[in-house]
C-alpha cells in the first residue's frame, strides 16, 4: 500500500511541469508580438514623415552674408525746403510796431512850450531860489508857467506816456518819453488826466489841464510846473526852444 501512495504522488508530480512550459512560451509569444506591432507602427510613422516631406520641401534660407551695395539714391533722403510761417497776430504787431531809431538827444527833437502863459519861476540848478511857500531858499530845475485854472497843458515833443503819478511835492504828474535818453515831465495838473501810461501822443497834443495841486508851490496860484531830463539829468527847457 505505501509504495501504490508513493508511485501516485510522484505521477502527480510530474503532471505539473508541462504547465510552466506552456506558460513561458505564452509569455513569449506576447512579447514578439508586441515587438512587431511596435516595430511596424514605427515604420508607418516614418513612412507618414518622408511622404509629408517629400509634398512640401524645405525652403533653403538666403545667403545673407553678401553686403548689399550702397545707392545713395536710396540711402539719402532729402528734406524739402520749407517756408517759414508766420503767425498773422505777430505779423499785425510788426507792422503796428514803431520804428527802432537811435537814441536821440535835445538837439535833434523838435520842442514848443507846453503852456502860453508868463513864466514865473525860473530854471536855476545852480543858484538857489526863494520859495514863497515854503519860505525857504532851495534850487528849482523847472520852468513855472502861469495859466488860468483848466487852461489846456500841451505836448512839448511826440512821444510815449510813460508814467502818470501823484507827486507829494508837485501834484498830479505825467511822464512823457521822447527818446531812449529823452523826457519831460508836466507837474501841477489837475486830476483824471485825458491820457493813460503807454499812448502815443504828438507834438502839441492835449495831455492835461493847469491845477493848483502843487503844495510846495501853492502860494504860486494856478501853473505849469515843467521839467526836461536828458540821462536822467534836468536841463533848462529854455535851450530847447
Amino acid at each position: 500500500m505505501k509504495q501504490t501512495r508513493y508511485q501516485h504522488n510522484t505521477s502527480k508530480k510530474e503532471t505539473k511541469t508541462p504547465k510552466s512550459l506552456y506558460t513561458l512560451a505564452l509569455f513569449l509569444l506576447v512579447a514578439v508580438c508586441a515587438t512587431g506591432f511596435i516595430n511596424s507602427r514605427k515604420a508607418a510613422m516614418e513612412e507618414e514623415v518622408d511622404k509629408a516631406l517629400s509634398m512640401n520641401p524645405p525652403i533653403e534660407a538666403p545667403d545673407i552674408t553678401e553686403e548689399t551695395p550702397y545707392n545713395p539714391d536710396l540711402n539719402e533722403i532729402v528734406m524739402p525746403d520749407l517756408e517759414e510761417v508766420t503767425d498773422p497776430s505777430e505779423a499785425e504787431s510788426q507792422e503796428d510796431a514803431e520804428p527802432i531809431t537811435a537814441p536821440a538827444s535835445a538837439k535833434d527833437i523838435k520842442f514848443a512850450l507846453p503852456l502860453n502863459g508868463t513864466i514865473i519861476q525860473d530854471y536855476s540848478a545852480d543858484k538857489l531860489l526863494y520859495n514863497k511857500t515854503l519860505r525857504d531858499w532851495r534850487t528849482h530845475t523847472a520852468l513855472d508857467i502861469q495859466g488860468d485854472v483848466g487852461a489846456v497843458v500841451k505836448a512839448a515833443a511826440a512821444g510815449t506816456v510813460e508814467k502818470i503819478y501823484d507827486d507829494p511835492l508837485y501834484g498830479p504828474t505825467l511822464i512823457l518819453r521822447h527818446s531812449d535818453i529823452m523826457v519831460t515831465k508836466y507837474s501841477s495838473l489837475q486830476p483824471n488826466l485825458p491820457v493813460s501810461v503807454g499812448n502815443f501822443v504828438e507834438a502839441g497834443a492835449p495831455i492835461g489841464n493847469v491845477g493848483v495841486t502843487a503844495t510846495a508851490e501853492s502860494g504860486d496860484g494856478a501853473h505849469l510846473h515843467f521839467e526836461v531830463l536828458e540821462n536822467d539829468k534836468s536841463i533848462n527847457p529854455k535851450d530847447l526852444f
